[in-house]
C-alpha cells in the first residue's frame, strides 16, 4: 500500500488486514518541497504499523518516496523476502493543489505530476515483473472523480487522476493473460487530512468542515456529504478478493451519483 500511513491508505490496510492479509506500508513519511500542507510522519507510520498488527498479521512499513524506483524495487524484494509473494497491491500516494491554472507554479506543477503520474508508474513496474511470474495477483490504482469530470480548480492535479485511469487500463490489458488484474477506484471528496487541508479552497467564505460537508450534500444526488476513507477500503478489498478476479480495466466512481447521468 502506498501512501498507506493513513487516510484512504491506511484504512485499505487495516480492512485488508481484518481479511487475513499481511501488509507492507510504503509512506514518504515526511513532508515534501513545493507540496502546500503537511503529509504524513514517522510517528504515523509507527501508527499505522502498530494498527494493523492488532488484526494478527504482520506489517511492514518502508519509508520510501514513490518516485524513487530504486526504492520501490527494494521494497519489492523486503516483501518478497518476508512473505514469499506480493499478491496485491495498492497504488495510493499521491498529492494535491488548488488554483486556477495560471496561479500554479512551476515545481509545484512538476512535484504534482511526478508523484500522481510517475509515482503510479514507478510503482506498477515494480510490482509487474513479480506478478507476471507468479502469475496471479491484483492492482487498484487510486484517481479520483475529478478524473472523470473536470473542475478548473484542480487543472493538473485531475490531469494527473485522468493519466492514470489510461496506465491502469493498458496495464490492465498487458497482465491479463498471465491472469493479473488492475482495476481503478475514482472517489469524490473523502475526509482525509488531505480534504481537510484544503477547506480554505473549498469554501474561503466559510472555512470550515461543516461548511464543506453542507455544500457537498447539496450537489451529491444520494443523500451524503462525503465520504469516509472506509468506504473505498472496501472497494479496494472487493477488487483484491476472489470475487473480482475476472474484473480487469474497470473504473469505479465512488461519488453519491455524480456520474450517474453521464452517458459515457
Amino acid at each position: 500500500v502506498t501512501g498507506g500511513a493513513r487516510g484512504i491508505g491506511l484504512a485499505s490496510a487495516e480492512t485488508l488486514a481484518q481479511a487475513g492479509a499481511n501488509i507492507v506500508i510504503f509512506d514518504v513519511a515526511k513532508n515534501l518541497e513545493h507540496v502546500g500542507y503537511d503529509l504524513s510522519s514517522i510517528q504515523d507510520l509507527e501508527n499505522a504499523k502498530a494498527r494493523v498488527e492488532t488484526h494478527d498479521v504482520t506489517c511492514l512499513t518502508i519509508q520510501g518516496d514513490v518516485r524513487d524506483r530504486t526504492a520501490l524495487n527494494d521494497a519489492v524484494a523486503k516483501t518478497i523476502s518476508q512473505f514469499g509473494s506480493l499478491d496485491h497491491v495498492l497504488a495510493n500516494a499521491g498529492v494535491t493543489q488548488v488554483g486556477p491554472i495560471e496561479t500554479l507554479g512551476d515545481d509545484s506543477v512538476q512535484t504534482v505530476v511526478d508523484i500522481n503520474i510517475v509515482g503510479v508508474v514507478r510503482t506498477l513496474q515494480a510490482v509487474v515483473p513479480v506478478m507476471r511470474e507468479q502469475k496471479s495477483g491484483s492492482m487498484v490504482v487510486i484517481s479520483s472523480i475529478l478524473g472523470r469530470r473536470p473542475n478548473e480548480w484542480y487543472s493538473v492535479y485531475g490531469a494527473s487522476k485522468w493519466a492514470v485511469i489510461g496506465l491502469a487500463k493498458s496495464t490492465a490489458l498487458a497482465m491479463a493473460p498471465d491472469g493479473v488484474t488492475c482495476n481503478v477506484i475514482c472517489p469524490t471528496l473523502v475526509d482525509t487530512s488531505l480534504s481537510r487541508s484544503l477547506i480554505p479552497a473549498f469554501s474561503p467564505q466559510n472555512p470550515t468542515w461543516e461548511a464543506v460537508e453542507e455544500f457537498m450534500r447539496n450537489i451529491n444526488p444520494l443523500p451524503l456529504a462525503v465520504f469516509q476513507p472506509e468506504d473505498v477500503a472496501d472497494l479496494v478489498k472487493f477488487f483484491a478478493s476472489d470475487n473480482a478476479k475476472h474484473i480487469t480495466g474497470e473504473v469505479f466512481n465512488l461519488d453519491a451519483g455524480g456520474l450517474a447521468a453521464a452517458t459515457v
